[in-house]
């Protein structure tokens, strides 16, 4: 074999490895930041006083929030759920919900827990806020679901 064919073949066969190393080093889910056993939500439920307020299912919303101005609605817990409605049961060490209203100063989701906050109203109108499964927890997270908007009253 000549020293021309010799390099060629060695060339080509380690791009091959390199190529191999590459795809099993990481899956594309771990190349864009995710783990193959994250939690992968596809809808959400939020009750309050054990009343279903709202449901979103396959991106569409059911329902809506209402708080009055200058109060708090009771602690609702957000139950992120999968392609079913089924409840998924993400380890709260690893996972928490974000809200994050379109208009702070007509209304804003305040977390308590993992998966529980409130609403407080601050003045009389409508905006949206869209619910986020947040992993992990802290500076670095990122959000595994974002709700669509999901409507908010604030009354007088």
């Amino acid at each position: 074999m000549s020293a021309h064919r010799m390099t060629r073949a060695l060339l080509a066969l380690a791009v091959v490895l390199a190529a191999g190393t590459a795809t099993t080093a990481c899956s594309d889910e771990e190349l864009l930041g995710h783990t193959p056993d994250e939690v992968e939500p596809e809808g959400l439920t939020i009750s309050i006083g054990g009343q279903t307020a709202v449901t979103v299912q396959a991106g569409q919303v059911t329902g809506s929030l209402t708080v009055q101005a200058g109060n708090e609605t009771e602690n609702f817990t957000v139950v992120f759920t999968d392609h079913d409605g089924q409840p998924l049961d993400p380890e709260e060490s690893d996972f928490v919900v974000e809200g994050q209203s379109a208009d702070e100063a007509t209304a804003e989701f305040h977390r308590i827990a993992a998966f529980t906050g409130h609403l407080e109203g601050h003045a009389a109108g409508e905006t949206t806020i869209v619910f986020k499964l947040m992993h992990p927890p802290g500076p670095d997270a990122h959000s595994n679901f974002d709700s669509p908007p999901i409507p908010v009253t604030v009354t007088p």
